[in-house]
């Protein structure tokens, strides 16, 4: 290829480069004179979540009329029992700030370069109960014939009061006390253990006939069943803790009698 040739074909792709970028160049300036045309018009402004407790984290959620534009930023003003919470310019109102029986809301508005939205308000939420949590605590290990001790280690996020209560067994001898939550069991001797019920016995299904009606086989099983628990090594014990608003929660125990230890689930 001659000079000439390669002259002109460099001469091209100038021409195609340039023209391209002047085109970049008016979508460009087309898009810059489109955005600052579009308000950040507030439709409303949502809590997350709809009830919330103590124990959750408390957020504003602003919904815009128009999608959502580029280069929107939020202002938030939150009011706890009808107080500003100073230098709180956040989605998320932090927990040290609000606790159950408080009234919180916020306000919102939105900017966009010299736009502004006006001041949308959410609703007003009182904040709720929240139930007890329990913590696990490891079991020691305990001797038997001897006494099981054991403390329920449960809190309350409201620093309620809390009462404890035995679900099951119930004939066993178990007490709680509701006050402390602690499990005494003055445990009179090791079951005499089947070796084929070292398991966790199941119960075996009885064909039904008409000579052997329903009741009395269902009594029959519930007998069965009491029998092959009060053989078997493995205790479950199950409680229940409650709050003074009436939130409750529900764990459970697994002990081995015939070990003298904790049995995993």
């Amino acid at each position: 290829m001659n000079r000439v040739g390669k002259l002109l074909i460099v001469f091209v792709l100038l021409s195609v480069t340039f023209f391209c970028s002047k085109s970049e160049d008016k979508k460009e300036e087309r898009a810059r004179k489109v955005r600052p045309s579009i308000h950040p018009e507030i439709t409303k402004v949502e809590i997350d979540p709809a009830a919330p407790t103590s124990s959750d984290f408390i957020r504003a959620l602003p919904v815009l009329k128009y999608g959502k534009p580029q280069y929107v930023t939020f202002f938030y003003l939150w009011f706890v029992n009808g107080e500003p919470v100073p230098d709180c310019n956040k989605k998320m109102l932090d927990k040290k700030y609000y606790k159950k029986g408080d009234t919180i809301y916020c306000r919102v508005k939105a900017t966009r370069g010299k736009l502004k939205s006006t001041e949308v308000k959410t609703r007003e939420i009182k904040i709720g109960n929240s139930p007890p949590i329990i913590n696990y605590s490891e079991i020691g290990s305990f001797k038997v014939p001897g006494e099981f001790r054991y403390t329920i280690n449960a809190t309350d996020p409201d620093g309620d009061n809390l009462t404890y209560r035995l679900l099951e067994p119930l004939d066993r001898g178990i007490v709680i006390d509701p006050g402390t939550g602690i499990i005494q069991w003055y445990i009179d001797e090791v079951p005499a253990v089947d070796e084929n019920l070292e398991g966790r016995p199941e119960l075996t299904a009885r064909t039904e006939d008409e000579a052997y009606p329903v009741k009395e086989r269902e009594s029959e099983a519930s007998a069965d069943r009491y029998e092959k628990e009060k053989l078997s090594p493995y205790v479950k014990i199950v409680f229940e803790v409650r709050d003074t608003d009436g939130a409750a929660v529900t764990s459970s125990i697994h002990i081995n009698l015939k070990k003298g230890t904790e049995e995993a689930e």
